[in-house]
């Protein structure tokens, strides 16, 4: 499964997408771990070439983080999710700003 895409122009004219895919730990279509992975494409409509390395995770948690929108702004990527357990902070389910570099390291 796959959905909740966030596409962003990348500084060289291509585009990254941030999208969540749901794993096949259990059976059934609600097998988990609900994970978000990275994409990009020379257009903003694909075909889009997936990379594996989930981003936004944290050992503990099967369903770390939700609705991902993503932005490149100075120089930096900047991702808003919403935390669905106080994983990435200590101030419980809420929205959480990261930065990255390069859109794959978070």
């Amino acid at each position: 499964m796959v959905s909740n895409p966030s596409i962003t122009q990348r500084p060289d004219g291509t585009y990254l997408m941030v999208y969540k895919a749901v794993g096949k730990k259990k059976p059934g279509i609600m097998g988990g771990p609900v994970v978000h992975c990275i994409a990009t494409s020379q257009t903003p409509t694909g075909p889009f070439k997936k990379y594996d390395k989930p981003v936004f995770v944290t050992e503990g948690y099967d369903f770390p983080v939700e609705d991902p929108f993503i932005w490149y702004q100075n120089g930096k990527y900047r991702a808003i999710l919403k935390d669905m357990h106080g994983a990435f902070t200590t101030a419980g389910r809420g929205l959480v700003l990261f930065e990255s570099n390069d859109g794959f390291d978070w």
